[in-house]
Order: structure tokens, then C-alpha cells, then sequence
């Protein structure tokens, strides 16, 4: 049954298509106005996709690659909450920059290892989302302000 149910959120996900609501007068286009409205999006889009690949990892892959992918994601999880709570200090007290710039390192470093562990085990998307994990490190460190 649980096989059954990752394999169907799986396949609506791959169906599904998310469109940003329109503003008055935008064309429906979104751009982020700060680096903060940036770090949002990506971390909604961690919300359910780290959820939803571990259904699927635990309906698909056996033991003992399971755990070690599990743990994975599960620091992928808990590295983009300090990011959100980083992000919210900084948006609603004038925030820490160095706190800031920090959880975006972490929260970066935690999707390459995961992306190193799928690959290790054998899932090729980790040999994709790995160089794209890399490279918007890159450009994170250039839109978040830094420590001084």
C-alpha cells in the first residue's frame, strides 16, 4: 500500500504544474525583489519535494541504501529550517547577516551531500542535482549579504 501511494504522489507531482498568481498588471510573471522573497521560494519548494522524495525513496529503494538516503534528506529538512528560521530573524528584527549567509552555506552543503548520497547509491539524479545544487550555491553567495 505505501509502495502504491509513493508511486501515485510521484506520478501527480510529475503531472502536476504550479503557476505563480498573477499580480494586477504583471503579465504573471514573479521577481523576487530581495534575496529573502528568493530564499522563500526555494524553501516552499523544499517543503514538499524533500517530503515527497522520501516517500518515494522508501517505497522504492531497499535497505541499507534507504537509511543512509533517509538520513540524508532528513538533514536536508532540518538544514532548511534553520535557514527559514534565519531568514525570518533577518526579515523581522533587521536579522543577523552572518546568521543569514550561514544557513544558506548549510542549507546548500546538506542538498549537495544529498545529491552526492544518491548518486553513491545508485539514483542518477544525484549526478544531476548535484552540479545545480553547486551552482546556485554560487549565486546565493552572491545575492546574500555577506558577514563583515
Amino acid at each position: 500500500m505505501r509502495r502504491l501511494l509513493a508511486v501515485a504522489l510521484a506520478a501527480s507531482l510529475l503531472g502536476a504544474t504550479c503557476h505563480p498568481t498573477p499580480g494586477p498588471g504583471d503579465g504573471g510573471a514573479t521577481t523576487p525583489s530581495a534575496w529573502t522573497d528568493t530564499v522563500r521560494v526555494v524553501l516552499h519548494a523544499l517543503a514538499w519535494a524533500l517530503p515527497a522524495a522520501q516517500l518515494v525513496i522508501d517505497a522504492t529503494v531497499p535497505e541499507p541504501a534507504r537509511s543512509v538516503i533517509d538520513r540524508a534528506i532528513a538533514v536536508a529538512e532540518s538544514a532548511a529550517r534553520g535557514l527559514d528560521v534565519s531568514v525570518s530573524a533577518y526579515q523581522s528584527r533587521g536579522g543577523d547577516r552572518c546568521a543569514a549567509y550561514a544557513a544558506v552555506g548549510a542549507t546548500t552543503s546538506a542538498l549537495v551531500t544529498l545529491a552526492e548520497v544518491l548518486a553513491d547509491n545508485g539514483i542518477a539524479l544525484g549526478t544531476t542535482l548535484g552540479p545545480v545544487v553547486q551552482s546556485l550555491g554560487a549565486v546565493a553567495d552572491q545575492l546574500v549579504p555577506r558577514s563583515e
